[in-house]
């Protein structure tokens, strides 16, 4: 899926330079049902076998035959979404070595990052229907430090790391919901 990436670096003195990121992610959704043999609806056809066994009783064995919302069904449906959204704002001092064949940088800073993720999961059979519903917030700001290293190999190649370590604190709210018919 499609996001956005977004870095800008203002030079402040000599090797300083604040910069400021941003990695988004708008919104990301999938969907998946398997339906009874024959069906074209939730209403299946007398007739038709109810085969459909879900994992929440381990495909009808606990308890024997399953639940009757959600084995021997006609339906299940799952729905999946998330989005996330990251910034980020780093004091980055670089500096060179004497030769200039070895560079580099430390930085150190802030960001914050956030998720969001709704899953849905759905079930019909002769017995009745259920829905689940999870939505889970994923709130973390932290601090982090970095840099990067580049070692000049011939006149115009350079070979490099570069990396970052975060300690985040993570704020986390689930609300999950059942609803079934029994």
């Amino acid at each position: 899926e499609g996001s956005l990436l977004f870095d800008a670096a203002i030079q402040m003195q000599g090797g300083t330079v604040l910069e400021f990121g941003y990695h988004g992610l708008r919104n990301w959704a999938t969907s998946k049902e398997i339906r009874a043999s024959g069906s074209s609806n939730d209403n299946i056809p007398s007739g038709i076998p109810n085969n459909i066994y879900s994992v929440l009783s381990n495909f009808g064995t606990a308890p024997f035959g399953g639940f009757g919302e959600t084995d021997a069904a006609n339906l299940h449906r799952m729905e999946y979404s998330t989005s996330f959204d990251s910034v980020e704002l780093s004091l980055r001092r670089r500096w060179t070595g004497p030769n200039c064949r070895y560079q580099g940088s430390f930085l150190m800073g802030a960001r914050y990052f956030y998720l969001l993720e709704d899953f849905a999961y759905h079930t019909s059979s002769n017995n009745g229907s259920m829905d689940f519903a999870a939505s889970t917030v994923n709130s973390m700001p932290g601090l982090q430090i970095g840099g990067d290293l580049w070692v000049s190999v011939a006149p115009g190649l350079s070979v490099g790391v570069d990396g970052k370590f975060g300690v985040l604190y993570n704020a986390t709210e689930a609300n999950n919901v059942y609803n079934a018919t029994s």
